[in-house]
């Protein structure tokens, strides 16, 4: 068996038993915790790791999974994001709704990185993303915490960037302006409270106000419809 799925149950439970699984390439745990570092453990080849409402870094301290490709932390929390270099093989990180979570310069320390997915965080501003050379596509939902004008210039510096979806609603508009040059930028989409902007790169912003946006532009993420939006085809 190469896929566990181990969703929520009356009664979190313990996951040692489970270790008996040793060729396990994707698995997602939501809420137990009580035996997960020895089924880790007992599966090195891990490629795809998901896990909801886990204290993280508590419950896995030490996390060595030299394979894993893609990880998704939901609802949980993550005291130090340091943690997330011990993975450095990461090509899809994905941090929705993680509580303590300030902090995301150890992302743009992931060499590999592709695609990098921030929902619900408090974080006011992101880093530097010029080291990033893998990174092609980011999504920012619901951050509510990004109402500085030079929040996403650290993202802007991500030099081969390609695909960008940013839902922030208090963002001021003049926080996009430097992704108008970005020189491998080919499609976006801006949500910034009622204003509904459409833009190209090396084009001018231009934003009206719409009372009806379009519909779900966030890939299948949770939440409600998005006001605005901007896409570049």
């Amino acid at each position: 068996m190469e896929f566990l799925d181990i969703g929520e149950t009356r009664k979190p439970f313990d996951l040692a038993p489970v270790a008996r699984f040793r060729r396990l390439r994707r698995l997602r745990i939501v809420e137990h915790r009580r035996g997960l570092p020895k089924l880790l453990h007992a599966n090195p080849g891990l490629r795809d790791l998901s896990l909801w409402r886990l204290p993280v870094d508590h419950v896995l301290p030490i996390i060595a999974l030299p394979h894993l490709q893609a990880l998704a932390l939901t609802l949980g929390s993550l005291t130090n994001s340091d943690w997330l270099t011990e993975i450095p093989t990461l090509r899809y990180l994905a941090l929705r709704r993680v509580r303590k979570l300030s902090d995301l310069t150890p992302v743009t320390r992931l060499p590999v990185l592709q695609w990098l997915w921030l929902e619900t965080l408090t974080v006011e501003r992101l880093p530097d993303f010029g080291s990033s050379t893998m990174l092609t596509r980011t999504e920012c939902l619901g951050m509510r915490h990004l109402r500085h004008p030079a929040a996403l210039h650290g993202l802007a510096a991500a030099p081969q960037l390609r695909e960008l979806l940013v839902a922030a609603p208090h963002l001021p508009v003049d926080a996009v302006v430097p992704f108008v040059d970005h020189p491998t930028l080919e499609r976006a989409g801006i949500v910034l409270g009622s204003n509904f902007t459409r833009w190209r790169p090396n084009q001018r912003i231009r934003c009206d106000d719409h009372s009806d946006g379009p519909g779900d532009v966030s890939h299948g993420a949770p939440g409600r419809q998005p006001a605005a939006s901007a896409h570049v085809e």
